[in-house]
């Protein structure tokens, strides 16, 4: 059995860069917005969208962007950056208390 690393204390934060159907962004921004911790930055006239995902672990940041890729109307999307940091590390930057 192999043991695994609790990232209750982490925070993974991933930039996507999606490619939608001009005529289904509003469609598709709808189905969007119900995947946890996703959140739409900008909106262009040819469906190109930039999202953060976020999360407490690599598994569920993964997941949600496989849920995202699978949604009709999404013609790709690809993430182009990613970043962890434990909360304590988080909050140091941000000078509030975990």
């Amino acid at each position: 059995m192999t043991a695994t690393k609790d990232t209750s204390d982490t925070i993974s934060i991933c930039g996507v860069m999606a490619q939608v159907l001009p005529d289904k962004v509003d469609e598709v921004k709808a189905r969007m917005l119900q995947i946890a911790g996703l959140e739409i930055h900008g909106i262009g006239e040819d469906g190109k969208m930039v999202i953060t995902v976020e999360s407490n672990s690599y598994k569920d940041t993964g997941e949600r962007i496989s849920a995202l890729q699978k949604l009709k109307g999404v013609i790709s999307a690809s993430m182009i950056y990613q970043h962890t940091e434990t909360l304590e590390e988080q909050a140091l930057e941000t000078n509030t208390a975990p």
